[in-house]
């Protein structure tokens, strides 16, 4: 019975790429005799647990090809939960051919269905706003990014206030932008840091230009590694008086020790 399973995952996967998911299930149905709610005798919930054994290397060799033919056949019968697990391994290439388009149409539908991961609403943000692998869709964009942004995550947060900063999917709001692109830096993360110390020299979304915080998050940015920041740094070193230096530098100092302790 198992080889027969996997026999079933082959022709569905060679398939796939040719025809499509709905002409696929029709042809796998003629050929094989398989009815919605099973597959060769295996229920979903079967093949679930199959697939999860051969994932995790239960009773026997971690298989990763063979947990993703099974989790693709569950996933054909409609299960949510295995088409979102489909699209991680699709993304992260496990046990499949990396292939971001199809990453995106089973994360996509997993989505849709109501099953979802912090990661997986980043990335299908991502998606929507680069135009990869699907048409450019700003409010679907900032759909998914404010749900994953919501949950916390630092660079989900970037690019919703990167979004609200440009007014694409959403109004132009300079203070929104602010208020996600600070959540991030406090987060550590430097491309956040980096576009706050723009907001302050530029006095956009906060009350003047502040060129004494302007350079403690630039300075915080450069010391991440980032090098647009670095430069910033180093163009407001030679603006800056000595004592408003020394303030900036004490005041990204004290932002450093903060965050470390957020974290």
């Amino acid at each position: 019975m198992k080889q027969i399973v996997l026999k079933a995952g082959r022709i569905i996967k060679n398939f796939l790429a040719v025809y499509g998911g709905a002409v696929v299930f029709v042809l796998v149905v003629l050929q094989l005799g398989v009815f919605p709610a099973e597959m060769n005798g295996m229920t979903v919930e079967g093949l679930k647990e199959q697939a999860r054994r051969s994932y995790m290397g239960q009773g026997g060799p971690r298989n990763l090809s063979e947990a993703y033919e099974l989790y693709l056949q569950a996933a054909m019968l409609g299960d949510v939960e295995s088409a979102f697990i489909v699209g991680g391994m699709y993304f992260k290439g496990q046990g499949v051919v990396k292939d971001e388009g199809e990453a995106f149409r089973w994360l996509y539908k997993a989505a849709e269905a109501g099953k979802s991961s912090v990661e997986s609403q980043r990335l299908l943000g991502r998606f929507f706003l680069s135009g990869a692998n699907v048409p450019v869709n700003y409010q679907k964009a900032v759909h998914y990014l404010r749900m994953a942004a919501m949950d916390g995550d630092a660079q989900a947060q970037s690019e919703l206030a990167y979004l609200y900063y440009i007014g694409r999917g959403v109004g132009q709001n300079f203070k929104e932008a602010f208020s996600w692109f600070e959540r991030s830096a406090r987060q550590g993360w430097s491309v956040a840091q980096y576009n706050i110390g723009r907001m302050y020299y530029d006095g956009q979304g906060v009350s003047k230009v502040d060129l004494v915080r302007s350079y403690a998050w630039f300075s915080l940015a450069a010391s991440a590694g980032n090098t647009d920041a670095r430069t910033a740094k180093e163009f407001l070193e030679k603006q800056l008086s000595p004592e408003d230096l020394a303030k900036a530098q004490d005041l990204s100092t004290e932002l450093f020790a903060e965050i470390s302790r957020e974290r």
